[in-house]
Formats: structure tokens, sequence, C-alpha cells
């Protein structure tokens, strides 16, 4: 957490694994923001497609090692459109109604791992949002 940018420690990898991370707890801290200022009609998830071919792995894989990866990795994706199923699943479907603070993928609801978080991680990652975002609101 001293280091939320990577500014030290970048790797396309350890990025994009935090930045899902940070997703969440972002997520959950306002569900509850939400709830404290009496919001209560309006559901919050998370929701991922999976891995989908889009222009991120296209665009985000300009070194070897990354192209290698993403050649390897291709065949086992799938289309934007299938992984955008899901999302359009938790935006519409009527067995989501009420259910919020979540995290959804292809199969349904999942589990983030807990072994990073804690409230006070969430609440620097919930600050350093608001800060980054100050002057856009």
């Amino acid at each position: 957490m001293d280091d939320i940018e990577l500014k030290h420690h970048y790797s396309m990898a350890k990025a994009y694994g935090l930045l899902k991370l940070y997703v969440i707890w972002v997520m959950k801290h306002f569900t509850s923001e939400m709830k404290k200022a009496g919001i209560r009609n309006i559901a919050f998830n998370t929701v991922h497609p999976g891995s989908a071919v889009t222009s991120l792995g296209r665009k985000s894989t300009k070194s070897l090692p990354g192209k290698i990866i993403y050649f390897l990795w291709r065949p086992l994706m799938t289309s934007a459109a299938v992984g955008a199923i899901s999302i359009i699943n938790a935006a519409t479907s009527d067995e989501m109604e009420g259910i919020t603070g979540k995290y959804f993928g292809k199969k349904g609801e999942e589990k983030p791992n807990e072994k990073f978080y804690s409230a006070e991680n969430e609440q620097m990652v919930w600050d350093y949002c608001k800060k980054v975002t100050e002057e856009y609101l």
C-alpha cells in the first residue's frame, strides 16, 4: 500500500491484479457509503468478463515476453461478446434485483481472495481514489 501507483515496483501482471482487487474494494466501500447516505434502491456490484479478446490484451503486450504470453493465452480466451454476457446479466437480470456489494464472473458470484483485505487497506484505496479524482468531481 506504500506504492499504490507501483512507481517503484511496476509489472503489468501486478498492476492488473491489484487493479482488480482495488476495484472490488472501492465497490465495497462505495456500497457502504451509499447505505450510510440512505440510498438502498440501487445495486452496486463488480463484474468481470473472464479472459476475453479485447484491445486491452493486444495493446498492453508490446514487450516480447508480453507478446509470447498473449499468443499462448489467446486460444483460451472468449470473444468480447461472450465476455459481455456476465456484465449484461448483472445489469439486467431479474434475479439480480436487490443484490448489492457482490463480485460476479462468468459462473456467477465469486469470492475475492481476502488475503490482503483489511478495512484499513480498503479505506486507503478509497481515499486515494477520492484524492486523484477530486478535481473532476
